[in-house]
C-alpha cells in the first residue's frame, strides 16, 4: 500500500507514467527512482529542446564567423515596341532581350566584432543552457529524495504503530485474562 502511495505521489508530482504495474512488483531503490524521474520528468525535456536551441545558437554563430557570404543573381529583360529610323524617318519594329547571371563572393574583413561578439554571447548561452539543465535535474532528484524519504518514514512509522496496537491488544486481551481470573477488576480493564 505504501508503495502504491509513493508511485502515485511520484506520478502526480512529476507527471510521471509507469508503463505497467509490473513496476510495482519490485522495489525501488532511491536510485532507481532518480533516474526515472529523470528519464520521464517533461520539464527535463523542455530543457533539452532549450539546450539544442543554445546549440543551433552557436552553430549559425560559428558559420557566421567563419564562412564568406555568396550571393547569387539573375537578370531578364525583353523589350518590344516601334521604333524610328533616324536615316529614313520611318517607323520599324523591334524586340530586343538581354539577360544577365552573376555570382558573387565576399569575407567581411571587418564588422565591428559583431559575429566574434554573437560566438560569445551563444557560447556563453550554451553554458547557461547546460547549467539550468543539471539544475532541473537537481531540483527533480532533490523532490525525489524528499518524496522517498517521507514514504520511508511513514512506512516505519505505521510499523511503530502496528507494533504499538499489537502491544496493545496483548495488554487488554492479559487484563481480560485477569478479569476473569479475578486477580483485576472491571474498571481496570475499562
Amino acid at each position: 500500500m505504501n508503495k502504491f502511495i509513493f508511485i502515485w505521489f511520484f506520478g502526480v508530482v512529476f507527471g510521471a507514467c509507469i508503463p505497467s504495474m509490473q513496476a510495482w512488483g519490485q522495489t525501488m531503490t532511491l536510485r532507481d527512482c532518480m533516474e526515472y524521474a529523470i528519464s520521464n520528468s517533461t520539464k527535463i525535456r523542455i530543457q533539452q529542446a532549450a539546450t539544442g536551441d543554445a546549440q543551433i545558437d552557436r552553430r549559425d554563430a560559428a558559420l557566421a564567423l567563419f564562412t564568406p557570404n555568396i550571393s547569387a543573381q539573375t537578370y531578364a529583360y525583353y523589350n518590344f515596341g516601334r521604333s524610328i529610323d533616324p536615316q529614313t524617318n520611318t517607323y520599324f519594329n523591334t524586340t530586343s532581350f538581354r539577360n544577365n547571371y552573376g555570382v558573387s563572393a565576399g569575407y567581411d574583413l571587418f564588422d565591428g566584432f559583431k559575429a566574434v561578439n554573437n560566438f560569445k554571447i551563444s557560447r556563453t548561452g550554451m553554458l547557461i543552457a547546460d547549467s539550468q539543465e543539471k539544475q532541473v535535474e537537481a531540483d527533480i532528484c532533490l523532490a525525489v529524495m524528499e518524496a522517498y524519504y517521507n514514504v520511508v518514514y511513514y512506512k516505519r512509522l505505521c510499523d511503530v504503530y502496528e507494533e504499538q496496537v499489537a502491544t496493545a491488544e496483548q495488554a487488554l486481551t492479559k487484563a481480560r485474562r485477569q478479569e476473569e481470573l479475578g486477580q483485576k477488576g472491571h474498571a481496570d480493564v475499562i
